[in-house]
């Protein structure tokens, strides 16, 4: 809403994101299920691994390599977008400033940084001294956004009920003639606003990472389910081509 100023244009954009999270998850199932392929028992098949994406580039893109199937240039160009782009610094800035806020804190770039920083070390050290502990507090904090998105949605139902004491905005900003009223006109807005709505639906693909865990029909179900390794180290060795394996 802050980026489109719309309520219809935001609705729309959160319609887009269904389809695409039924296709990434039907694409998703299909790379799972078929990617990559090998001969066993004498039939090319194929033979879910562990890796996700890493693993369908390294299969679908093969050359150029520094030897046969060792040493990948996607490898290395995924591996820099991981680098370069990855999400971790991001979040850690931004719980940095939201903390100093909800403290009304002043919020100075020193102080931002060392939160950040202090984040990141504690969640890396956490998963490097108890990876069973890391997978519970990560569960922990899935469980705590889940219900506050069900807060979220209780809430609003509630207020469009008149449950509270406060002015019911619903049906005129749901009204035909109002939801597309005095839209944004910057275009970054709308850029800003689509991956922020493609970044809430996604997640579809995280059970491919650990497609060939052990015992996974049993006792790593709820692991599969969740997206989450016991070993991540592994998930990375086992994306590698066969020979490269150590």
């Amino acid at each position: 809403m802050r980026g489109t100023r719309s309520v219809g244009i935001t609705l729309l954009f959160w319609v887009a994101g269904a389809v695409y999270t039924i296709a990434g998850a039907y694409l998703s199932v299909e790379f799972g299920l078929t990617t990559p392929r090998y001969k066993f028992d004498g039939v090319k098949q194929g033979i879910p691994r562990s890796g996700g994406t890493l693993n369908y580039l390294q299969y679908v893109f093969t050359w150029p390599a520094y030897r046969h199937r060792t040493v990948l240039l996607i490898t290395c160009v995924f591996a820099t977008a991981y680098i370069v782009l990855g999400n971790m610094a991001g979040n850690c800035l931004i719980f940095g400033i939201r903390t100093l806020e909800a403290a009304n804190r002043p919020v100075t770039n020193s102080a931002v940084r060392g939160i950040a920083v202090a984040a990141a070390t504690f969640a890396c050290a956490f998963h490097a001294f108890s990876r069973r502990g890391g997978i519970w507090l990560g569960n922990a904090f899935a469980l705590i956004k889940v219900l506050m998105l069900l807060m979220m949605i209780l809430v609003g139902i509630c207020a469009w009920g008149g449950a509270f004491a406060t002015k019911i905005y619903a049906n005129e900003n749901l009204a035909v003639e109002h939801s597309f009223s005095e839209p944004a006109s910057d275009s970054y807005g709308y850029v800003k606003a689509f991956l922020a709505m493609i970044f809430a639906w996604s997640g579809f693909d995280q059970s491919n990472y650990v497609s060939d865990s052990k015992n996974s029909q049993d006792s790593n179900s709820l692991l599969r389910c969740s997206g989450r390794s016991e070993d991540p180290g592994r998930n990375f060795q086992e994306a590698l081509p066969l020979e490269s394996r150590p």
